[in-house]
């Protein structure tokens, strides 16, 4: 058993991998092949969950937390049956359901890994090995300014721009800033500050807005947790890109879609119709009580404005609201900090899913957030054990 958990740290990366490699998509080449990865990945994954539980036994936070996602899956489609509003296929549904179930198992795994690096130094060669594939495809070009080309179309035309991009190589920036962290050397520092830079950078070509921002939240968060030398590196990053943004020819700025696409936040205060869609689920939140104090389902929101799929509130708490309703999302809210604050740190997972989270309060749904609802309902459910064991023998837990 000690062997195998020697090298769950794969399972993890496995899962971590799967989760993502469909954000980095910026091609045909990619769309064709990542799906495919996809579930490669997923499966190698799957696998290590078996060996795991053939050769030891279930833990009893994995049962709590199956129990929890079972009962919040069940109720919301029993919800949605009443009010007959789901807007999302059986297939999808269920494939979510089964993602984010083994995502609070490997969050588990990885609380329990001694040497909690590996994961970071997986994903830094998984998104070398992608950004190697996208250069080779075309998919990315390395002038001055780099680009991305989008050989993607839609109904609008030519895409543009890819806000999953900005948060796979983010994920990978927050990686590089971990291993930084946790570095005693200073040539490993120095390799890994460079990586955080070229990370941010790819990011930024990717163009999503709020993931750039987050992006920055989440770095600030892991470098003032860092004691001294972190505050200090931090500084020293800052005062870094301050100062290549006042001495540098600042003309290429025009030819970057990031740039251009805050210029349309700050000149026409377009938000790409999140602040619309973001005021009409306020509006059904607090218009309907049905779905105020009980949830109206899944796909809840699109079924009462006759929306297409797609158009979903692009925020996972309000969404999450109106499928369950204020009283269980909010006790799952507070099992989560609960869990946060007294269990046991999943190291870089933890990171990558306070990333996560940000972006879907963003731009996320709530059976597409694997990495972020896999967060939190591990968390919530490793809450709730605390506070059943704590109940049990009346001494308050310091795990």
């Amino acid at each position: 058993m000690v062997r195998i958990k020697r090298h769950m740290h794969l399972g993890v990366s496995a899962f971590l991998a799967a989760t993502t490699i469909g954000q980095a998509s910026a091609s045909a080449a990619s769309l064709m092949l990542f799906p495919i990865l996809r579930t490669g990945l997923l499966a190698l994954a799957v696998v290590f969950f078996a060996i795991y539980h053939l050769r030891g036994k279930a833990r009893t936070s994995n049962l709590f937390s199956l129990a929890l996602i079972v009962f919040l899956f069940a109720y919301g489609l029993i919800v949605t049956a009443l009010q007959g509003s789901s807007s999302y296929s059986i297939p999808y549904f269920f494939q979510s359901f089964l993602i984010i179930f083994f995502g609070i198992f490997f969050y588990s795994v990885s609380a329990e890994e001694e040497n909690r690096s590996k994961v970071a130094i997986n994903q830094i060669w998984f998104a070398i090995l992608i950004l190697a594939f996208l250069a080779i495809t075309g998919a990315i070009v390395f002038d001055f300014p780099p680009y991305f080309v989008y050989d993607i179309y839609v109904e609008g035309g030519q895409v543009t721009y890819n806000q999953g991009t900005s948060s796979f190589f983010g994920i990978a920036a927050l990686s590089s800033l971990f291993l930084l962290k946790a570095s005693a050397g200073r040539a490993h520092q120095s390799a890994m500050l460079v990586l955080f830079f070229v990370f941010v950078l790819i990011s930024l070509l990717g163009g999503g807005r709020g993931e750039i921002l987050f992006l920055l939240v989440a770095s600030l968060h892991i470098t003032f947790h860092s004691g001294l030398r972190g505050i200090v590196l931090g500084l020293v990053a800052i005062l870094l890109i301050a100062t290549f943004f006042t001495f540098a020819d600042l003309g290429f700025l025009d030819d970057l879609e990031i740039y251009k696409r805050f210029l349309v936040i700050f000149l026409n205060s377009d938000y790409g119709l999140r602040d619309v869609l973001f005021s009409q689920a306020i509006d059904l939140l607090l218009n309907d009580n049905r779905c105020f104090f009980f949830g109206c389902g899944f796909g809840a929101f699109q079924s009462h404005y006759q929306y297409p799929p797609e158009l979903y509130p692009h925020n996972i708490l309000l969404e999450a609201l109106l499928t369950w309703g204020v009283p269980i999302t909010a006790l799952v809210i507070i099992l989560f900090f609960v869990g946060l604050v007294r269990g046991r740190s999943a190291g870089a997972l933890n990171y990558f899913g306070f990333y996560s989270v940000l972006v879907g309060m963003k731009s996320g749904d709530i059976l597409g957030s694997w990495l972020a609802f896999s967060f939190i309902f591990f968390y919530a459910s490793t809450g709730f054990i605390l506070l059943v064991r704590r109940r049990a023998s009346g001494v308050a837990l310091d795990t």
